[in-house]
């Protein structure tokens, strides 16, 4: 980086997000039912691909919860 706060930095990042999908209203009985295909970038490295949900709170910002998975892949 050149320049502001990280110049001259070399910055490594974990757990780049690719998409944000969402936000996701729930049904009357309070579920949520989601498919999603999403086209893989070649340069992806697929094994380190995942999926995170989380739960927050509309009115606060506040993250209830949060779940981290391997993405299904095929």
């Amino acid at each position: 980086m050149r320049a502001g706060e990280n110049a001259g930095k070399t910055l490594r990042h974990d757990y780049v997000v690719r998409r944000l999908i969402g936000p996701l209203a729930p049904d009357h009985a309070g579920h949520l039912r989601l498919q999603q295909q999403i086209a893989l970038d070649a340069g992806w490295k697929r094994a380190d691909l995942g999926v995170v949900v989380f739960v927050q709170d509309k009115a606060s910002g506040e993250i209830l919860q949060a779940l981290q998975r391997p993405a299904c892949l095929s």
